[in-house]
């Protein structure tokens, strides 16, 4: 009996040391190779769709997996590492794995500066950099990116900027170049039609960034391919014959011509299918673009002031388009307010239909943040500029003119160009002119200052407090995320604060705004969209059910006379910071998340509803009410297992300044769960329990 009970508490040890083992010791497990079968498959940091995603594998491309676990597989793709769905890798045998050539590509730097980044895409960190006339040791390349070694460092480059040189001995150069491009030695018989993704591509006189440019092209042209080598592909349009990156080109046909086109238009081309009924909105931030598509990468053709009325006739993909006037073209939905369409519109006095230069002149200005890890500023608007100073993640911008792609920036000393890809819009503002003689002490407010002195949150963990309303004035303090200060005067984007002995100005779009009124408003976040399709199981996609039973809470909310702010309203993809940003600004009472979760097991089902007891208590109690009005209201109506009210610190509900909750509806993988999330009957139960749930929290505040 001793020697029984002595074993079954030494195999609950190993039980014990099983389950304990970290990330750390993955490493040490036995490994397994598999194949990515999603066409872009998510990252994350942990084993849910709502921990934050870290980078992205590809279709065919192998992982190393080292444990899977509840649907979730911890793996490994050169430096990156996290958890991927189970359901979208498919196990192969070590031996198809891509071998490493028994004899190592050497290849030289062809650019004065070339990022090493974590994965192959651009989308990557930045983990070192390689100058012009390195030798690198390339041992793969897929996609136009190469994984390579140099010294101690070792990463993905775009191959764009590499030449290929023999392994054994030095690079000879070349004794003469021809001033035309050359034609490829053997061309394919069969040519293919491509069209041209980017604002502006050069051509060049042969297949390198360091060869001349003989043309350029523009966003749109069909260009006729003949010869595609090394990343790069040698075109004809009309009378202009070179090499062009194939990064910047799109397959649209197999071809044995090129037609140029007769003419492109140089206003934006009016959707090709217009809603019956238009209405009237008005813009609702200082500064907002007019873009020829429905894309921030599309030129701007003009802009509008806050306050301005539009005649809108085409919703899509968060994109409006437009009437102004005689301007016509796309501005993002978000910039807009709803108003009777039976409004008139009051004509511009007069609108740019060309972006302003950058001149001290400029009345207003746009602010961005940098969304890379490292950004280059460059000397003009071109990757083939030199580098005149970089930019971190979250450094804020000036941004005084935009052009083709490219926005020329001022940052403390440092202006400049650099693409817009990597920038995000946070607020516009007009720019501060730095009095001569500044005085030692922020300037209070003039005798414009409004009598109403209201109290703030602050939504951010650290905002800076400034001398003077502009990023050009010195930073004077600090303050942290919950942080309450009292407001005397709000202008232009910038808010004249107190808090202590504290006072100074602060950007308005990182406080809470208050409520104005007695109206009830609710938020409410449609989880997921866009690039981001959440889970899938049993033929639904996670993002697009959220939105079906978004829309549905908001039918009936509204009906109810309570206003409701929708974080997205389309398929698009807000982040995470975003949705916590529009409900700062939103003057609501709660925030409500919807998802649907998956798992492993399709035993797994059942309904939950999330809060966060972060920050302040008062918050932190309503959270948790408003989450178990919910749950209470939800599991019973649709019929799904209880999984009841659970604490977490998921993003949005986290450093949500509002009482905030996540509702995960129910089960994908589990084939009850979602044969009720498929039914639109079902889907209006959990719309209506949702909505009744909010109803019995209003309950409570009166």
């Amino acid at each position: 009996m001793v020697k029984l009970r002595n074993g079954v508490i030494f195999l609950l040890i190993l039980l014990v040391l099983s389950i304990s083992l970290s990330e750390k010791d993955f490493a040490a497990t036995k490994s397994s190779s598999y194949k990515v079968n999603a066409t872009a498959l998510n990252v994350r940091k942990g084993p849910s769709t709502h921990s934050p995603s870290i980078g992205m594998v590809k279709k065919d491309q192998t992982i190393t997996v080292y444990q899977i676990k509840s649907g979730w597989a911890y793996m490994s793709y050169g430096k990156l590492k996290g958890y991927v769905s189970s359901q979208y890798i498919k196990t192969i045998k070590l031996a198809s794995t891509i071998a490493k050539p028994k004899t190592l590509d050497q290849r030289t730097v062809t650019a004065n500066s070339l990022n090493i980044r974590k994965g192959p895409s651009a989308k990557y960190a930045v983990v070192g950099s390689l100058k012009k006339g390195n030798r690198v040791t390339v041992s793969k390349v897929s996609g136009g990116w190469a994984y390579i070694t140099y010294g101690k460092t070792k990463g993905y480059v775009s191959t764009s900027y590499l030449r290929t040189i023999q392994s054994t001995s030095s690079t000879t150069k070349p004794s003469s170049i021809s001033k035309t491009p050359s034609k490829p030695s053997t061309v394919t018989k069969k040519v293919d039609q491509r069209t041209v993704t980017v604002d502006v591509l050069n051509v060049r006189k042969g297949p390198s960034a360091k060869y001349a440019v003989v043309g350029s092209l523009k966003k749109g042209n069909r260009v006729t391919v003949s010869k595609v080598s090394g990343g790069w592909a040698y075109i004809t349009y009309g009378k202009t014959k070179g090499y062009v990156s194939t990064s910047y080109l799109r397959t649209i046909q197999s071809t044995s011509s090129t037609t140029k086109p007769s003419s492109i238009s140089k206003t934006p081309s009016k959707p090709s299918t217009v809603t019956k009924k238009v209405d009237q909105r008005t813009v609702t931030v200082d500064v907002l673009n007019v873009r020829k598509g429905p894309s921030a990468k599309y030129a701007v053709v003009g802009s509008l002031k806050k306050g301005n009325r539009v005649t809108v006739s085409k919703v899509s993909g968060g994109w409006a388009y437009i009437t102004y006037g005689k301007t016509k073209g796309y501005v993002s939905t978000s910039y807009l307010k709803a108003i009777q369409s039976s409004s008139p519109t009051t004509k511009p006095s007069s609108v740019s239909k060309t972006p302003s230069k950058p001149s001290t002149t400029t009345k207003k200005v746009d602010q961005r943040s940098v969304t890379a890890d490292v950004l280059n500023v460059r000397k003009g608007p071109s990757a083939n500029y030199a580098v005149v100073g970089s930019l971190k993640k979250g450094n804020k911008v000036t941004v005084s003119k935009v052009t083709n792609g490219w926005a020329y920036i001022t940052y403390g000393k440092t202006k400049g160009y650099v693409s817009i890809s990597y920038l995000k819009a946070i607020q516009s503002t007009s720019p501060t002119t730095k009095p001569s003689n500044v005085s030692k002490t922020p300037s209070k407010p003039s005798t414009t200052t409004t009598n109403k002195v209201d109290q703030r949150v602050v939504t951010v963990d650290t905002l800076n407090v400034r001398k003077g309303p502009g990023t050009n004035y010195s930073v004077i303090g600090k303050l942290k995320r919950n942080n309450k200060v009292t407001v005397t005067k709000v202008s232009n984007g910038w808010a004249y604060i107190a808090y202590g002995n504290l006072k100074g100005y602060v950007s308005s779009a990182f406080l809470l705004v208050p409520k104005t009124s007695s109206q009830k408003v609710i938020v409410i976040d449609a989880g997921h969209g866009g690039s981001d399709p959440g889970a899938s199981g049993n033929g639904i996609v996670e993002k697009e059910l959220n939105l079906s039973v978004a829309l549905r809470v908001q039918k009936l909310l509204e009906k109810a006379g309570i206003k409701v702010v929708m974080t997205r309203s389309g398929d698009t993809y807000p982040t995470l910071d975003e949705r916590n940003s529009i409900s700062a600004q939103s003057g609501a009472d709660a925030f409500v998340s919807i998802h649907t979760n998956t798992a492993s097991a399709s035993s797994a089902s059942g309904t939950e509803t999330y809060y966060n007891s972060d920050g302040d208590q008062n918050r932190a109690n309503k959270s948790k009410q408003l989450a178990g009005f919910i749950q209470n209201r939800l599991y019973k109506a649709i019929g799904t297992r209880n999984r009841g009210v659970l604490e977490n610190d998921f993003r949005v509900i986290k450093y949500n300044p509002l009482p905030a909750v996540l509702v995960e509806l129910g089960y994908l993988s589990n084939p009850s769960d979602a044969k009720k999330l498929k039914s639109n009957s079902y889907r209006d139960l959990a719309a209506r329990s949702i909505y009744e749930g909010i109803l019995d929290f209003y309950k409570t505040m009166k």
